[in-house]
């Protein structure tokens, strides 16, 4: 299948694992250039390995903690040094602490909230003005089910996943005319 994805850039933060790892394999497969980041280097090595044995294009690992600002622009300005641009960005990380809301620490909850949602204002907050500068691009949030229904034992997950459903839709409405094009995907777990 020809996505017309040879040559572009796409990015995949969570690229090491799961649904993020899946994207990068996909975009390799279509010939894209992939920018595979995540906090552990090694993981994010074996599948820049994988991507380059289906690819026509190029592999850039950049390790990185999500939910630092900093961190973020790093990433960005490493991309568009390497490959002139960013054209796809996929934000796929996410972290739970399930529990009877009143059970979960405030350190627990506030490690959801940050790699939840703080990460999703981080890279639309540096992403949008480079590509609104190129003219183009693709922000793909990967979000969950539970943003949309809730479950009692992950409030705190779901209302950041909900969070960031919401967000999207808002920064789709305002930079969508701008020729930024911003999607969110809630897959469903296996044990949901």
């Amino acid at each position: 299948m020809d996505l017309k994805l040879a040559g572009k850039t796409a990015v995949v933060v969570g690229g090491s694992s799961n649904i993020g790892r899946a994207a990068v394999l996909a975009f390799a497969r279509e010939g894209a250039n992939v920018v595979i980041a995540a906090r552990h280097q090694a993981d994010c090595e074996k599948v820049a390995e994988l991507a380059k044995d289906r690819s026509g294009g190029k592999q850039l690992v950049v390790p990185l903690d999500a939910i630092k600002y900093d961190d973020v622009e790093r990433l960005a300005q490493r991309t568009v040094e390497t490959f002139g641009g960013i054209d796809i960005f996929v934000g796929s990380i996410g972290w739970d602490s399930p529990g009877d809301f009143l059970e979960v620490s405030r350190t627990e909850w506030q490690g959801v909230i940050e790699s939840n949602y703080v990460f999703t204002l981080n890279y639309f907050h540096v992403l949008l003005p480079i590509m609104l500068e190129q003219g183009h691009g693709t922000i793909i949030t990967v979000s969950s089910v539970m943003g949309r229904r809730g479950d009692p034992l992950e409030p705190v997950y779901a209302g950041t996943k909900a969070a960031q459903i919401l967000f999207s839709q808002c920064m789709a409405r305002q930079y969508g005319r701008k020729g930024v094009r911003i999607n969110v995907v809630a897959p469903r777990s296996e044990e949901h």
